[in-house]
């Protein structure tokens, strides 16, 4: 039987405990044996002037797995060596070439949902791999084309436990030199100090 991983992307610009949370949920909820962080570059539908070093924010996420001690978790930099922007078919491309004995589900949150009509080939990316998409808000999702919603590979979850955290109001916290520190898993604090990031965004 093949290996179950299930893709997490994101810029994780930082990685916070919200992150983590949905992680662990998504890992019980599927029965997938692992849960990959794919760290994007840049994410082409995203706004890249506050998006800290790849290599940072790769880094943070390694902290945070190690300093929990999250089982089954790691982190996947496969973006990094492909073209950019970051399209995440060519991504799902280049994963099955590389682990053609695993199969892959990927994990997304309900601003990607929204967004995901718009997604480069979206509808190869749905015959190919299972969505399990978690809501933040409502659970509505008017604007979303009925050819996505009911696609028999996308599962949507409107009972996820979620805490209001957003990486951007963490950035915007630092920025303005307000606390910030609970909002981040164990290390990742101490390292965004060490680096200076996010102290000087212009947007």
């Amino acid at each position: 039987m093949p290996k179950r991983v299930l893709l997490y992307f994101g810029s994780f610009n930082p990685v916070h405990i919200g992150h983590l949370l949905i992680a662990q949920e998504a890992l019980i909820r599927t029965g997938t044996d692992e849960l990959w962080f794919v760290v994007s570059p840049r994410n082409p539908l995203k706004n890249s002037t506050e998006l800290a070093d790849e290599g940072h924010r790769k880094n943070m996420l390694e902290l945070a797995i190690e300093n929990y001690g999250l089982e089954r978790m790691s982190v996947c930099d496969i973006e990094f060596g492909l073209p950019r922007p970051s399209y995440t078919v060519d991504t799902l491309r280049a994963l099955a070439g590389r682990y053609p004995d695993v199969r892959f589900g990927m994990l997304i949150g309900e601003d990607n949902l929204r967004s995901f009509h718009r997604w480069r080939e979206h509808e190869v990316i749905l015959d190919q791999v299972q969505v399990f998409a978690y809501a933040r808000g409502t659970g509505q999702y008017g604007e979303v084309p009925e050819s996505v919603l009911s696609h028999r590979n996308l599962q949507c979850w409107k009972d996820v436990p979620l805490l209001d955290i957003s990486s951007s109001r963490i950035r915007h916290k630092i920025m303005h030199s307000e606390p910030y520190e609970v909002y981040l898993p164990f290390g990742v604090a101490t390292y965004i100090k060490k680096y200076g990031l996010y102290r000087n965004i212009t947007t």
